[in-house]
């Protein structure tokens, strides 16, 4: 059975509830690790996990550091529904080409030869969705190594 995404389940706050848990930290250690007083460390933390304040730049690459992913996947643009989704397509092409291919009636993307980066996550993401797909890793660790996604990470280290 194939699992449905939400645009809700990408919120900044949903990504760094899920990679704080991955990391096995209360809110409260979460928050003293970043510095926040111990007093309402929890609190402020709930607070940014709902969605509820939006942290500063330096606030946000403190929690990507503690969390060990990049700050972009922890402020990530969120994407209501599909018309976003496309604009968001459009955007990518025009900054770093994307090709197109029709294919027994169906249209394949990709990237241009020069963004070798984007070609290299994009083959690893396609690994690591057939690994969930597969039930070889759950969702939450999917959506975690997500967040950690770099050019260097191999199928070996999962």
């Amino acid at each position: 059975m194939e699992k449905i995404f939400t645009p809700e389940m990408y919120s900044p706050g949903k990504t760094i509830k899920l990679c704080r848990n991955q990391l096995g930290l209360t809110m409260k250690e979460f928050g003293i690790r970043l510095g926040l007083n111990e007093e309402n460390a929890d609190v402020r933390v709930w607070q940014y996990e709902n969605n509820l304040r939006t942290p500063n730049e330096k606030l946000l690459q403190n929690m990507a550091n503690t969390l060990g992913v990049s700050k972009y996947a922890i402020s990530a643009p969120t994407i209501e529904n599909e018309a976003a989704a496309m604009q968001l397509l459009m955007k990518l092409d025009a900054v770093y080409g994307i090709g197109m291919i029709r294919t027994d009636g169906q249209v394949y993307m990709n990237f241009a030869p020069h963004c070798n980066i984007l070609r290299t996550y994009t083959e690893q993401l396609y690994q690591l969705k057939l690994m969930f797909y597969n039930g070889q890793i759950t969702y939450e660790t999917y959506q975690y190594l997500k967040c950690t996604f770099n050019p260097l990470w191999n199928q070996s280290a999962v």
